[in-house]
């Protein structure tokens, strides 16, 4: 009878290095290149990173939080607003709940808090576009999504269906100073709410569709009517959270890719350019964000290999060429979230072994 043999050690490690050799000889990029630092400082602030929340996907002059200069902070369940000029820290007075209270979605003159009870198994909403006010729904269902604030943030909505007629969907708009309401019905679709513009009187969703094979945005007015035909993001394969709407244009990212041998992909048709970036094989992509010109999109990418070891990285990518033109190395997993304040600003969370720090660069390229 021939006797089992336990790996050794020595083999093991043999295995481990042939495979790590291999994975880097026929996967993967160069990982590491040359950082660009030569960006001056702004300001600093100290224990403190970037709240990676939701926000609306327009950038109009007067909705964006990017053109007001602006961006959400955060110390564990703490929250704060930095505003620029100046680097002014403004934080955000908390409701009293009896469990932790997180930022849910922004705008530049509002937002939304929410807060999961275990007890009661309910989600207690607020909303604030200058006085915190708590907010009637929307119910605590599978069936219905998160509320957003509208551009001007004197409306909030959400995407609300009967538990007992899931293809009855509509989109529930309510007043924030008032007791105005919009409903908005909906086809039978899986399309979810991005973005509600009240002065233009539109909604924006986005939609797969499996049959056709694209993903993009749809925008469909108050009557229900789509407007023109989808805006698709061409050469990615985007979800709802990786598809950014810039006036006409987009950027948008692959949502899921696998990370050992596929780079992920990044693609934008803006203003001042149109083309697409991979990141290295074995890295994923923890954020992407787009100043309000459309002019630079940066991006956060951390270590997405179970058999290699990578640094963070964070970029800044001109439009117009696709060159980076800024680049920080920072420590593996530190998954840094990003922040445009201005066309002139950029702002990215840096690790220094657990501490955060949110670095504000002044462009200069």
């Amino acid at each position: 009878m021939l006797k089992r043999l336990k790996p050794s050690s020595f083999s093991r490690a043999v295995y481990t290095a042939n495979l790590l050799a291999l994975s880097t000889l026929f996967v993967f990029e160069s990982a590491v290149a040359g950082d660009h630092k030569d960006w001056r400082t702004a300001c600093e602030v100290p224990n403190m990173e970037l709240a990676a929340v939701r926000s609306g996907i327009r950038t109009p002059p007067d909705a964006s939080l990017a053109r007001a200069g602006q961006a959400w902070l955060r110390r564990g369940n703490d929250y704060a607003l930095l505003t620029m000029p100046g680097c002014s820290i403004h934080k955000l007075a908390m409701p009293d709940a009896g469990s932790p209270v997180s930022l849910r979605f922004v705008s530049a003159g509002g937002y939304v808090l929410g807060s999961w009870d275990n007890k009661t198994r309910l989600t207690s909403w607020w909303a604030g576009n200058g006085a915190l006010q708590s907010m009637r729904g929307p119910p605590d269902s599978i069936t219905s999504g998160e509320p957003i604030l509208s551009t001007d943030s004197h409306w909030v909505a959400w995407i609300e269906a009967p538990a007992d007629d899931l293809r009855s969907r509509h989109v529930v708009i309510r007043s924030l100073g008032d007791k105005r309401e919009h409903i908005v019905d909906l086809p039978p679709s899986s399309w979810v709410l991005l973005d509600a513009d009240m002065e233009r009187q539109e909604l924006t969703f986005f939609e797969y569709n499996a049959i056709q094979r694209y993903a993009g945005l749809v925008a469909v007015g108050l009557d229900g009517v789509r407007r023109g035909p989808p805006l698709i993001a061409e050469g990615v394969e985007p979800q709802d959270s990786t598809i950014l709407r810039v006036g006409s244009g987009w950027v948008a990212w692959d949502a899921t890719r696998d990370g050992a041998f596929e780079p992920f992909r990044i693609a934008w048709s803006l203003s001042a350019g149109r083309g697409s970036q991979r990141t290295t094989a074995g890295r994923s992509i923890t954020a992407v964000t787009v100043n309000p010109t459309g002019t630079y999109i940066a991006v956060s990418e951390t270590n997405g290999s179970r058999i290699h070891y990578f640094k963070d990285v964070v970029y800044v990518i001109r439009t117009s060429d696709g060159k980076k033109v800024w680049q920080r190395s920072l420590p593996m997993f530190a998954r840094s979230s990003l922040a445009f304040l201005g066309d002139g600003l950029f702002a990215y969370t840096e690790m220094s072994g657990s501490r955060p720090t949110v670095r504000v660069l002044q462009i200069a390229d």
